[in-house]
């Protein structure tokens, strides 16, 4: 006599969909809360105060041509510097990299890979550093000291899974980065990311919140890492139109809109020449005497190569050029 086996438990749609209900909800809630309380402390002398400046600085070329507005928009490995919920429009496997110098001897570097991973949903890993070249130190007399080379790294880990909608589906994406920052002395801190997209045809919505609960100390108090809200915007007008929008907030500095267009021209069958514009108001409105505020760039796209350039005028700080180059690969998954 053969017994039957006892079935298997595994997770039902209906089990996934409460999770991700009830994970939508937490996002949603803890978004408004800490957007209620991230800027209780700020004033305008403390714009551009707090230590880990470099977590706002931009991950690719793409998005700097589009004046940061990614929130709605990314769909690639860079997207989850901006909002891990976009890692669940990654259909395919991929890496990439960006670099970017300023006349000032400051560097920055960011590197990420991006995956859907069987039915758990879309997995991304990145990490970025900026280096600030040899700086002369003083001494309280005002005697200069030995020099020294401060650098910043951050490394995250990111998730995202979708729900399907109708035309469309709703994603909330979780991230956490391991944050080190050097000045003469060195510094680490632990930071979470929480952000929900929705997509709905041609439509794309985005929520995020940077940087949680981080705190990091060299010498005295610990101080909180700065705190970044987005809420994006992104529109697909015609095929190879799209637009984006994001209204950026800041724990130490002024609120920010970005907007940027992005036209492709094809080139025969498969190749895509992609031309970008974008504007922050946060650059433009600031101290920065010169032209500033204002970006620009271009980039190639085929079935597995992406290269763009961006350029990022920054006033008297000089000008920014931007590289980035992503590769994809394996086969593509099915998005909802």
């Amino acid at each position: 006599m053969i017994k039957n086996r006892p079935k298997s438990k595994v997770q039902s749609p209906k089990s996934s969909r409460k999770i991700i209900f009830f994970l939508t909800i937490a996002i949603t809630l803890d978004f408004g809360f800490w957007t209620l309380d991230s800027r209780a402390d700020f004033t305008a002398n403390d714009s551009g105060s707090r230590p880990g400046q470099f977590l706002k600085v931009g991950s690719s070329a793409r998005a700097d041509a589009l004046g940061g507005a990614y929130g709605a928009l990314g769909n690639d490995w860079a997207a989850m510097s901006y909002n891990p919920a976009l890692l669940a429009q990654v259909s395919r496997a991929q890496v990439g990299a960006t670099y970017s110098d300023q006349d000032n001897e400051i560097a920055y570097g960011h590197a990420a890979w991006a995956s859907p991973i069987w039915k758990l949903g879309q997995f991304g890993l990145n990490a970025s550093y900026l280096t600030y070249g040899d700086l002369s130190g003083y001494d309280d007399s005002g005697f200069e000291t030995d020099a020294f080379s401060p650098q910043d790294l951050a490394v995250g880990l990111g998730w995202a899974k979708a729900i399907p909608l109708g035309r469309g589906f709703l994603a909330p994406g979780l991230a956490v980065k391991m944050i080190q920052m050097k000045i003469t002395e060195t510094a680490s801190a632990t930071a979470f990311d929480a952000g929900l997209f929705f997509k709905y045809g041609r439509f794309g919505l985005g929520i995020s919140a940077a940087n949680w609960g981080g705190k990091i100390q060299f010498i005295g108090d610990e101080e909180k890492l700065p705190q970044i809200q987005r809420v994006g915007l992104g529109l697909k007008i015609f095929r190879y139109w799209r637009v984006s929008a994001d209204y950026v907030r800041s724990s130490d500095s002024d609120d920010a809109i970005t907007a940027g267009s992005e036209i492709g021209i094809p080139l025969g069958d498969g190749p895509k020449l992609n031309l970008r514009f974008g504007m922050n108001t946060l650059l433009r409105s600031g101290s920065l005497e010169g032209m500033s505020g204002y970006a620009a760039g271009f980039g190639f796209q085929d079935e597995i190569l992406d290269v763009d350039y961006a350029f990022i005028p920054m006033g008297n700080l000089g000008e920014t050029h931007k590289v980035s180059i992503g590769v994809r690969f394996g086969d593509p998954h099915l998005l909802p």
